[in-house]
């Protein structure tokens, strides 16, 4: 069993719910402390090499805004610096650093969630001092990564079209059976825009296909947990022209490859620890074929799994001028909009719709940006009894290879996923 799925079954077996049962002592005069909260936040630091010269610059930087140093001492010391690296190639030296922001409000919130788990009011004046310490660590934290020459923005980059496209079709071709789980793990996560998390939790119950798309409902995200505005429907479309990257035909080799899944109730991706499956294949991946990545202008760290989140709200919204409405795409991505807009700035189908069209990534000022995904079509037969015996025999055909007890919804998505094979197969083969 994993470390973390340890802490959280013995922190379940306590309860937490009341003062008296709380592992740390939270009262305010001889229990959690600021002081407490800030030494720990002292250790979020990491180890960064850097070029002597910058280091050297910085320190002087410092010691000339504390005061420290007197203006000749200053010139002397730049003196000895220039005379010493002159004639030598750039030295590198390690230094120790301030992480991202995101390091001290995790620990932030992790307070607050304690404290609201056992019942206990927070002081106003220790939210206000760790508040102010953020601001200020972060504030020297920037200062700090401009000063040496280091990256600004920390954390996974968002992922481009291009690499998305990369990326899915080398699980596409791909002759490992793992891959195709992680084909359409990685074409759900950008066409949903959803965190992994909500992959994880699909249902196979919980997807239907309605007109020309499937439609996909969750219950709750991380920012709405009770559910309101997140259920649904959220509206995935295919890209036929593009099968690497079609959502129907990504879902389709994978009911087919794994069929117990289309059973009533069942999971879309059954089993335990399914994201951390999905993640070791993606890793893999990328440093197996890194040559390949590493031309499209990335570096090692660069990608993550949450990346093709990032990626696909950044084209939908700036893909082109006639974007889909923020609102829709915001709704969607499960960003708090905040205050009144959250409560009076509804979800409408229209507008998810028209984002999850542009989440296919087809040309929003092309024609083919409206296609259908494929279809069985008998309306060139004048016979109504033959079409209809050519439709049993297709529905036939996929009761034998399906479980007995499969919903009708999951079997017109299986008739749909059939039709998207065939075409790919007459068409690109």
């Amino acid at each position: 069993m994993y470390f973390r799925e340890e802490c959280f079954r013995r922190l379940d077996c306590m309860k937490i719910n009341d003062c008296d049962s709380c592992p740390i002592d939270l009262r305010e005069e001889e229990g959690l402390q600021y002081n407490d909260v800030a030494d720990y936040m002292n250790t979020k630091t990491k180890i960064e090499t850097v070029e002597t010269k910058l280091l050297n610059s910085m320190v002087r930087g410092q010691a000339r805004a504390e005061g420290g140093r007197s203006r000749r001492g200053q010139r002397e010391r730049r003196r000895e610096d220039e005379d010493q690296t002159a004639d030598q190639p750039l030295q590198q030296q390690k230094v120790i650093v301030r992480q991202s922001k995101s390091a001290y409000t995790s620990v932030q919130s992790a307070v607050s969630f304690l404290y609201r788990s056992s019942g206990v009011q927070r002081g106003a004046a220790m939210k206000t001092r760790v508040a102010t310490y953020i601001s200020g660590v972060t504030r020297r934290g920037m200062q700090q990564k401009q000063s040496l020459g280091l990256k600004i923005v920390e954390g996974k980059k968002p992922m481009k079209k291009e690499c998305y496209s990369k990326l899915a079709e080398l699980f596409f071709k791909s002759d490992d059976r793992e891959c195709i789980f992680a084909h359409l793990f990685l074409i759900l996560d950008w066409n949903l825009m959803k965190r992994a998390e909500n992959c994880v939790d699909a249902k196979v119950n919980h997807i239907t296909f309605e007109n020309d798309c499937l439609i996909f409902e969750f219950a709750k995200s991380k920012s709405h947990q009770s559910g309101e505005d997140h259920v649904g429907p959220w509206h995935v479309y295919s890209n036929p022209l593009e099968p690497h990257i079609c959502p129907v035909l990504s879902l389709a080799r994978y009911l087919f490859t794994y069929p117990d899944v289309m059973k009533t109730n069942s999971p879309l991706f059954d089993g335990d620890f399914q994201y951390n499956r999905y993640s070791k294949i993606f890793n893999r991946t990328l440093d197996e074929n890194w040559d390949i990545f590493k031309g499209l202008g990335l570096e090692k760290g660069d990608l993550g799994t949450h990346s093709s989140r990032k990626g696909v709200a950044s084209m939908v919204s700036g893909g082109c001028t006639v974007c889909p409405p923020i609102v829709s795409l915001c709704i969607r991505v499960g960003w708090v909009m905040g205050g009144v807009k959250d409560r009076y700035l509804k979800h409408e189908s229209a507008g998810d719709q028209y984002v999850g069209q542009s989440a296919t990534g087809k040309d929003p000022l092309l024609s083919t940006f409206a296609a259908s995904p494929p279809y069985f079509d008998f309306s060139h037969i004048q016979m109504e009894e033959e079409r209809m015996e050519r439709d049993r025999r297709i529905n036939l055909f996929l009761k034998d290879r399906m479980p007995e007890d499969t919903s009708p919804a999951t079997v017109s998505i299986a008739k749909m996923c059939l039709a998207s094979i065939f075409f790919t197969m007459t068409t690109c083969l």
